[in-house]
Parts: structure tokens; sequence; C-alpha cells
């Protein structure tokens, strides 16, 4: 009987954690993040000013591919990203070339580039065949 009772309590807070609406998950998280899958493994997030444009674009690997499949170090592939640094923000709407920084500790680096208008942050790390993985790109506009 006991067995009976704790199976019922289980699935009521099971049901309870499930059955949340998408307003009680925005008043306890604040505002969902907007995302695109911009190509087939790779997710863009945006987040926006008050007025609505594009502040920052972050571009990171797709980890979940399929059902029950999921990739905990998928990388991105530079090529890719390069293409749609390109689309996305053309080399003429980033402004001038004002610095470029790059900081590796071991396996891991970061290189940023900064323009007038934006910049463009690229982090990754050593893959087990010598050649540099991308795991994150952030575009950041500057606010003028």
């Amino acid at each position: 009987m006991k067995l009976v009772y704790l199976s019922f309590a289980i699935i009521v807070l099971t049901i309870g954690v499930f059955c949340q609406t998408a307003s009680e998950f925005q008043q306890k998280f604040g505002s969902p993040l907007e995302a695109y899958m911009v190509r087939p493994d790779i997710l863009m997030t945006v987040q926006y000013d008050t007025t609505g444009k594009a502040t920052t674009l972050t571009f990171e690997p797709r980890h979940a591919r399929a059902e029950n499949s999921f990739s905990l170090f998928p990388g991105l592939a530079s090529s890719e990203v390069e293409k749609l640094l390109a689309e996305l923000v053309p080399a003429v709407s980033r402004g001038k070339r004002v610095n470029t920084i790059s900081y590796n500790s071991g396996c891991n680096g970061i290189y940023v580039e900064a323009f007038t208008n934006l910049s463009i942050t690229r982090a990754g790390s050593c893959s087990g065949k010598g050649a540099a993985v991308l795991y994150s790109v952030q575009v950041h506009r500057k606010k003028r």
C-alpha cells in the first residue's frame, strides 16, 4: 500500500513540473532568448536592445542532433562560421578594424577582433587532430 501512495505522490509531483506554462517560466527566469537554426549544426541566439535592434549574436554548435543523440563537444566548422559572419555582418557594416587580441592557455584560446561598429569574439580549443575547433562565436554591436 505504501508503494501505491509513493507512486501516486511521484506522479503528482512530476505532472506539476511538466505542466508549467510559458508565462510561469518567463516570470521565474525572464524573457526567453530568441534562437535560430542557421545551419544544420549551428544555433544562433540573438539579444536585442530596447529599440528592437540586435545587439548580440551568439553562434554555438547544436548539441542535440537527433532523438536520443547528444554530442558534448561538437565544435563549429570555421568555414561555415566565416560564411555566416560574411552574410550577417558583412565587412562593410563592421567598420574599420581597430584592434585584435588573442589569448591562449594550453589548448584553449580566445581571439577578438574589434571594429568601429562591432566586435567578434571566437573561442575555441585544440582537437585531438591538432587543428583548432571553435565552440562559440559572438558578435557584439557597439552602442552608438
